[in-house]
């Protein structure tokens, strides 16, 4: 059975401080050296091997455990699945950061349908549509991710699953008491159409996914005046109807939505 890999951090070297990540497993040892992430001048008597931090007295300690702590997290992940040789899980590493880097993520993904919304514009220079919901959208998946421990900018396109889309649906509904699912459900259910779309997932792998859908009932019908009745409307003596003061400026207030298309909240 093969033994899990023992990650570490190891001084070495006589002349300055020097810092590398010793990566051991079954007789093979792989070592990345990590001075070259640090800031200010370090010191051997700054290093404590034993809680593998640097102490309180180290320039800039602060700054330079937190790089340590995330440098070795990334090699920790991976290392708690992997099966084979530690060269093996580096090249893995590697590729990953090389897709990450030049790749497109869920979240750059969203932000060029918003970029390409915005390009829409009628002829009087107002938007077609709207892209507020998407940068909506945008930020509860990244609220999301931070709850679940997981890098949102590091999540490629590619990567979205159907996994991923109904945990998104039970962390709205047990975190947030379902507030929001509503529009969540729906432009996410836009993105992955349009991730079909650019070949980036497969449609039928997302037919399963606990899509939100409105009970019925739940929608508010707005009831509208047709031509006629706006005309029979506009001809009415108010007077005839209530005998105050302020009917007739009650009738043109209402005309005043009529002819401008807006309606009584």
């Amino acid at each position: 059975m093969q033994r899990m890999i023992n990650i570490n951090y190891q001084s070495f070297g006589n002349r300055g401080f020097q810092l590398r990540l010793r990566l051991y497993q079954d007789g093979e040892t792989k070592y990345i050296t990590v001075t070259r992430f640090l800031k200010g001048a370090i010191q051997k008597r700054h290093w404590n091997p034993q809680k593998q931090l640097f102490t309180p007295s180290c320039p800039f300690s602060e700054e330079n455990n937190a790089i340590l702590t995330q440098f070795r997290q990334k090699y920790e992940e991976m290392a708690i699945n992997w099966v084979g040789s530690i060269a093996g899980m580096l090249s893995a590493i590697e590729v990953k950061e090389s897709e990450i880097k030049h790749g497109l993520t869920i979240s750059g993904f969203i932000k060029s349908v918003v970029d390409e919304l915005i390009k829409r514009k009628h002829a009087d220079g107002t938007l077609k549509g709207t892209y507020e919901c998407y940068e909506k959208l945008d930020r509860r998946l990244a609220e999301y991710c931070k709850s679940r421990d997981l890098k949102y900018n590091t999540i490629l396109i590619t990567e979205l699953t159907p996994v991923f889309v109904n945990d998104v649906f039970d962390w709205v509904t047990n975190t947030k008491k379902g507030k929001g699912l509503s529009y969540i459900s729906p432009m996410l259910h836009s993105i992955v159409g349009k991730a079909v779309e650019a070949g980036h997932v497969k449609e039928e792998d997302f037919a399963q996914c606990k899509w939100h859908k409105r009970q019925r009932g739940s929608v508010h019908k707005t009831r509208t005046l047709t031509d006629e009745q706006c005309r029979k409307f506009v001809e009415l003596d108010p007077l005839s109807i209530c005998a105050t003061n302020s009917s007739q400026l009650y009738k043109d207030f209402c005309i005043f939505h009529f002819e401008n298309n807006l309606r009584f909240v």
